[in-house]
């Protein structure tokens, strides 16, 4: 059994609101050369010792509005670009301080600050340069932290769990989960900075998987990141914008069996905003090293300068014993070398997307992602209404209209397999036709796709029926707790004429599911039809899995019985 290394990224779906309260501070934020407003700045109310006892975000006007409580002394305001501003709150009138704020953008984002580092780095004839540019980054790091807050988001993510071809590129298998709750943060590291600096980027579980972790902005802007990494600039390379300025960092000391990551951020100077975060694990087997894990975090920034994380994945290394009996050909081409330890190594993507953003000042933002869209036909006919259309290993799925249309949006790029099903078919999870497509971000795929019609599946599944084509048959789907299709799972399969029996056996020797979980009984033992009336009952006889007894009322009308044959491995 494959044993693939897991992501780290816990999704959270807090709904923190800014609390209310009787006196304000508010004001503007503005450009002091331009005039112009300053959004997404953050604003930061201290004491009088420089503890931070509350923070907001400026809207896209450059307003901001924040609750006034006990000790709050001063006002801090940092925004990427702009060199940080610190003054008195003024006197409350009438429940209500008014502030504004002139910024004075940068010429360079690489002006000297006193920022402090690891005393363990190296001495660097950039060192203060990019020290200077850390601390602009963190400001934009801080306005992503600080907007989940203060400007909550109601989210829609798709994560996905994919193997890549063995050129390392292509995405031979994915399976895509829909989340659309109440979330208003894409995703979170799963420690704190302090303890990545401890204990590394990847922990290692009782029963032998290991866990790789991703930083978050969270882990970035914290002191004991600075302190615990070393930082240089970076020229692009060939395939960034010219105007993108990286930022790299590595641990400063490294331990013998701590996994550590190095990596770059990349800056775009002339927007004066954070672009993405690409990092590379670093103390695993050097024979791994060409095969590049790591991960990348992208920001964007939304009509109402709202800054967020709308992607961020693992590149990781899955391993599974030599050979792999029965492995599917998905999984064959996704091979790509063998270890020392006679072992198949595996690429493998894990993360997320946004695909909506959507905030309480009515801005929504919506991802380029794909559309599969079409009509279905038996021949030159439309398929009736209702028909399934699922991607398999995703939650993706809709049925046919009235005219056999249907429209699937939101597709993270790659390869799908998308089963079709009449009504008939939905409650035992058959498949009745298959197809293949492949999304594309911004892009449609579908058409006119011609389905089998049911005698198609009928004289697929029961080739041998000839006339008696038109009686029913019986279809067992199986299906274990993991909702993965059982196969060659042996089965019992009695009938009687009502459910007090007697039951006598409807076959010769012990049936055995198929490759994708299914049994199709097109005839009794005897070579005659299903009969027209009573009960057939359907369980388990495999020593491996227990599972319960179904029994199916025979009806007459139906084509096509079908159950869902549930099953639990024993232990």
């Amino acid at each position: 059994m494959i044993r693939h290394r897991a992501i780290a990224f816990i999704m959270l779906a807090s709904g923190l609101a800014m609390h209310a309260g009787a006196q304000e501070l508010r004001g503007t934020v503005r450009d002091a050369a331009s005039r112009q407003p300053i959004r997404a700045a953050v604003l930061m109310l201290l004491d009088s010792t420089g503890a931070t006892l509350g923070r907001n975000i400026t809207n896209e006007r450059g307003a901001y509005r924040i609750s006034l409580s006990a000790g709050m002394a001063r006002v801090r305001v940092v925004r990427i670009g702009y060199r940080p501003r610190e003054a008195a709150i003024p006197p409350v009138v009438n429940g209500i301080a008014t502030l504004d704020v002139a910024m004075q953008s940068l010429p360079t984002m690489l002006d000297p600050v006193r920022v402090t580092d690891s005393t363990k780095c190296p001495v660097r004839a950039d060192r203060a340069a990019a020290l200077a540019l850390w601390e602009q980054a963190r400001a934009g790091l801080l306005a992503t932290i600080v907007a989940r807050t203060a400007q909550p988001v109601a989210m829609t993510r798709l994560l996905f769990d994919r193997l890549l071809e063995r050129n390392r590129n292509d995405i031979a298998y994915q399976r895509v989960r829909i989340d659309s709750g109440s979330a208003n943060t894409s995703f979170n590291a799963a420690h704190t900075a302090a303890d990545f600096v401890k204990n590394g980027f990847m922990q290692a579980m009782d029963d032998g998987d290991q866990l790789f972790f991703g930083p978050d902005a969270d882990v970035l802007v914290d002191d004991a990141f600075a302190h615990g990494y070393c930082f240089e600039l970076t020229s692009p390379p060939r395939e960034r914008p010219r105007a993108q300025l990286g930022l790299s960092f590595k641990a400063a000391e490294s331990r013998k069996g701590r996994i550590d990551i190095d990596g770059t951020l990349w800056i775009d100077t002339a927007q004066r905003a954070i672009r993405d975060i690409e990092f590379k694990y670093v103390g695993l087997d050097r024979a791994l090293e060409p095969l590049r894990p790591g991960g990348q975090v992208s920001f964007h920034e939304a009509a109402n300068g709202i800054v967020f994380v709308n992607r961020w994945g693992l590149r990781l290394i899955g391993v599974a014993p030599m050979p792999l009996p029965g492995s599917s050909p998905v999984i064959a081409a996704a091979v790509i070398g063998h270890t020392s330890k006679d072992q198949n190594v595996f690429l493998q993507e894990v993360g997320g997307e946004v695909a909506r953003a959507a905030w309480p000042d009515g801005t929504v933002w919506t991802a380029s992602l794909g559309t599969f869209v079409g009509t279905l036909v038996h021949g030159n006919s439309p398929v009736a209404a209702g028909v399934l259309i699922h991607l398999r290993e995703t939650d993706y799925s809709t049925h046919t209209d009235s005219a056999g249309r249907f429209r699937i949006p939101r597709l993270l790029p790659g390869p799908y397999e998308v089963d079709l099903a009449e009504p008939a078919f939905q409650k035992a999870d058959l498949i009745q036709d298959s197809l293949s497509i492949f999304a594309v971000r911004d892009s449609t795929v579908g058409g006119r796709i011609n389905m089998a019609s049911l005698d198609d599946y009928i004289r697929h599944v029961c080739p041998s029926r000839g006339r008696a084509a038109r009686r029913s048959i019986l279809v067992v789907q199986t299906q274990d707790p993991a909702m993965r299709r059982v196969r060659d799972l042996r089965l019992s399969l009695t009938s009687a004429p009502t459910p007090r029996g007697p039951w006598t056996s409807m076959t010769t020797g012990v049936p055995l599911t198929n490759a994708t979980g299914q049994f199709a009984l097109c005839e009794m033992k005897s070579g005659t039809p299903i009969p027209s009336e009573g009960v057939i009952r359907v369980r388990s006889i495999d020593p491996k899995f227990d599972s319960s007894v179904l029994e199916v009322e025979i009806d007459a009308d139906a084509r096509v019985l079908t159950t869902l044959l549930r099953v639990t491995p024993k232990s």
